[in-house]
């Protein structure tokens, strides 16, 4: 069949062992990455539990690269974008403060919140790419279903986020937090004039919005997990500029 960007090439699972071998590294690798990602929460296991994510995942970067080759997509180099972001754009307040030793704690607070706010962006920005690109070559729902499930995540962190810095003392939160008592703020100050102060309000939002976003990023990991279980074919563009079209 020839290659032209209304008349694709289906390859499918059945007929390219090549397709299949990819399909169940990057599987695999995804389960038990996920798997010792909440493995981490476990004491006594948790290095252990982080030298198997970081193993999984490498495989399923593999994975993800060869998976790319063959369909001659471009959702590898996505995904390398995402992780460059991930390592290098925190990096940025580090430096600032070590530049400028006398700057204050609200400057400090400002430039990550300005430099969090880009790498959300970015990542989303390159996420929905991801999503979009696998939805195309795999005529699958569930990427595009994860992409939604995680801006709604996102949304709702931000939201927390918001109500937390309207309601609470930034200074005085981060002082507790680094000496180890940040809890003490439901303790010390649980009520004022009769009735809850507004650091207790703030810090009890943001955990509420923190949980609901957890539960919605779940959702969107089990999307993307189920969306590479249920690959059973894939469009092959002639090139990388007619996938990224689609």
């Amino acid at each position: 069949m020839d290659y032209t960007p209304n008349n694709p090439k289906i390859l499918m699972l059945d007929s390219s062992q090549e397709l299949k071998t990819t399909k169940n590294m990057m599987c695999k690798s995804l389960i038990v990455a996920t798997i010792s990602l909440f493995a981490l929460m476990i004491p006594f296991v948790n290095l252990l539990a982080l030298i198997v994510f970081v193993a999984a995942s490498i495989c399923y970067l593999v994975g993800v690269y060869h998976f790319s080759k063959l369909t001659h997509s471009s959702v590898f180099a996505y995904m390398i974008y995402m992780l460059i972001c991930v390592f290098v754009l925190p990096l940025i307040p580090i430096f600032w403060i070590a530049a400028y030793q006398s700057i204050t704690l609200d400057s400090t607070i400002i430039i990550s919140v300005v430099v969090g706010l880009v790498l959300v962006a970015i990542n989303v920005f390159l996420f929905y790419r991801i999503c979009k690109a696998m939805e195309s070559i795999t005529c699958l729902s569930h990427f595009m279903l994860a992409f939604k499930c995680y801006i709604g995540s996102v949304i709702i962190s931000l939201i927390g986020l918001l109500y937390l810095w309207f309601n609470i003392d930034m200074q005085e939160f981060i002082a507790l937090y680094t000496s180890g008592n940040e809890m003490s703020i439901f303790t010390e100050k649980s009520y004022q004039q009769g009735g809850m102060n507004d650091g207790f309000i703030g810090v009890s939002g943001y955990m509420i919005a923190t949980f609901l976003s957890a539960l919605i990023s779940l959702a969107s990991v089990v999307f993307w997990i189920l969306g590479h279980i249920r690959i059973q074919e894939v469009k092959v563009q002639e090139n990388l500029k007619d996938n990224l079209k689609n």
